[in-house]
């Protein structure tokens, strides 16, 4: 895991005055580098990332992560934090810098932005200017975005939006939000979609030989169960549909029918393409003390419930339980590794060079219908 960087220089600037004074405090670390004993300054920026944080606990939580994310992705960061009062832009910049194996330090920039008053609607005219030409412009809402005034011309300069739709106050909401965007041409990253790449892979593995393919094809009952708060909010509720509609997607089903929901359950139907009906499910599971993760287990049911495929988490471990039932001789259960996504893992591959995934889009618009009831 990355460390922490070290944090050279900062001072508070006038908003007018952030690109000189950027200027002068490399040019002074440059200089007195050497006279002070300390390792040559190497200025990187691969992107511009744009953080917008609704909470002043979400701006340190964001400065923090984008503080360890410098040693990978060096960047321009420009955290946005509005307030109540007078309207008016405060701005604060930083010089983090980590060791490189070369022998020197290897340095990005942190800008604090504070908007008050109507400023706060008009973010994209206060962080364009800023802007390092030639590297691509990323924006990341952390938190709760919903709850935030969003500038659309902002949303337009983004090269790609990245987002956590686990921490929407609405599941629906944030479905539906994100499918504009990407109707919109614009490229998202979900983090609550990498989430699940262990499931998807060890769901995958199931049906690598020829005997449970067959069970793939006669499959008919699908189970997702997803772990709620204590306080009742549905924490893995967006990853338990993006595993629904992956796997939908994946079998080339068409939903039947609209949701059915009773005590806890969320029941969806889907026909495939051979006019056969598999019948899938939403539970919500209460969170025990301790429990890791935010799905809680997947269960498939093939030729008549003589066969059945599971994957469970194991409340308090960072493990699975992998269980195969079959006529067939099939291996014993087993445990596997299965740890919980550190943010920090998670945010860096959401900004890495990777291409947009069209499954993902594809992934998204069913999650959205089966949210919506269609």
């Amino acid at each position: 895991m990355s460390s922490a960087a070290d944090v050279l220089r900062t001072e508070d600037v006038p908003l007018d005055a952030i690109e000189p004074a950027l200027r002068a405090l490399w040019r002074s670390l440059s200089a007195g580098a050497p006279a002070e004993g300390r390792p040559a300054i190497t200025r990187v920026i691969t992107m511009n990332l744009v953080v917008l944080a609704g909470t002043e606990a979400d701006a340190e939580h964001a400065l923090e992560l984008s503080g360890r994310l410098a040693e990978r992705h060096p960047s321009r960061v420009i955290l946005v934090r509005s307030r109540s009062g007078p309207e008016k832009v405060s701005a604060h910049i930083s010089i983090l810098c980590h060791p490189s194996d070369g022998g020197r330090q290897l340095c990005s920039e942190q800008i604090q932005l504070v908007t008050a008053g109507k400023t706060a609607l008009r973010i994209a005219q206060h962080v364009a200017p800023l802007f390092v030409a030639d590297v691509p412009v990323v924006l990341w809402l952390p938190r709760h975005p919903l709850l935030l005034p969003v500038d659309e011309d902002l949303l337009a300069m983004a090269d790609r939006i990245v987002v956590d739709a686990r921490s929407f106050p609405e599941t629906e909401a944030a479905l539906d939000r994100m499918t504009s965007w990407l109707e919109s041409r614009r490229e998202v990253v979900d983090l609550a979609w990498l989430r699940l790449e262990r499931w998807r892979a060890l769901t995958a593995q199931f049906f690598e030989s020829a005997d449970s393919r067959h069970d793939l094809d006669v499959l008919e009952e699908v189970e997702v169960r997803y772990r709620t708060s204590r306080e009742g909010s549905p924490e893995g509720r967006v990853e338990a549909l993006y595993f629904l509609s992956w796997l939908a997607s994946r079998l080339g089903g068409r939903w039947e029918h609209g949701a059915v929901r009773s005590a806890g359950v969320d029941r969806f139907g889907a026909l495939r393409p051979n006019h056969t009906r598999v019948e899938m499910s939403l539970v919500a599971v209460a969170r025990t003390e301790g429990a890791c993760g935010d799905l809680a287990g997947v269960t498939l049911v093939a030729d008549g419930g003589r066969c059945r495929y599971e994957i469970a988490r194991v409340e308090e471990l960072e493990v699975a339980e992998v269980v195969v039932q079959a006529p067939r001789a099939g291996p014993a259960p087993v445990r596997v590794g299965f740890p919980t996504s550190h943010p920090l893992e998670l945010l860096s591959l959401a900004l890495s060079g990777m291409p947009s995934d069209p499954l993902y889009a594809q992934v998204l618009r069913g999650a959205r219908a089966l949210a919506e009831g269609r």
